[in-house]
């Protein structure tokens, strides 16, 4: 399915897991390559000690870089199905304000996932991802493995 901005952007802040947790799209690039998300501090996803719960700040990470990437393979027609199949979370100080999660597509890991795809039908690749405070201090880093597989087979020229 192949989404236009606007709507991928409706549809993901009103998904009620991010939008009961604080977490909206703040900007996305028309390409998809470009995403920032805040994340603020608020009475549903605070923790006893007053910062973020550490599941909320979870979910901020989870679905971005998957759905961006088939988003702009979906431009490219090439259909797919993505998911992610792992994190790793590193929570490195407490969230007492908001916080800025910064997601990028590089052209050459676009071209990596079209060249595995074309090869065997599916993506693996690993992203990262830093949630960053009012003040600009890293508060959690995430280690994610984005999945992708295409159920037809795809002979689509890199380079666009």
């Amino acid at each position: 399915m192949k989404l236009k901005p606007w709507q991928f952007r409706w549809m993901m802040n009103a998904y009620p897991p991010l939008f009961l947790n604080g977490i909206k799209i703040v900007s996305l690039s028309s390409d998809y390559k470009s995403l920032t998300v805040r994340i603020r501090k608020g009475v549903l996803n605070r923790n006893l000690q007053g910062s973020i719960f550490g599941g909320a700040l979870f979910s901020a990470f989870d679905p971005f870089y998957p759905v961006m990437l088939w988003q702009i393979l979906a431009h490219h027609g090439i259909k797919t199905q993505a998911w992610l199949r792992a994190a790793e979370i590193n929570y490195l100080l407490p969230a007492k304000s908001t916080l800025l999660i910064q997601f990028n597509w590089h052209e050459e890991a676009v071209i990596e996932a079209i060249e595995q795809i074309n090869r065997n039908g599916k993506y693996k690749g690993w992203c990262t991802a830093e949630a960053v405070d009012s003040e600009g201090v890293i508060c959690a880093t995430c280690k994610l493995l984005v999945v992708l597989k295409s159920h037809e087979k795809v002979n689509i020229q890199p380079g666009f």
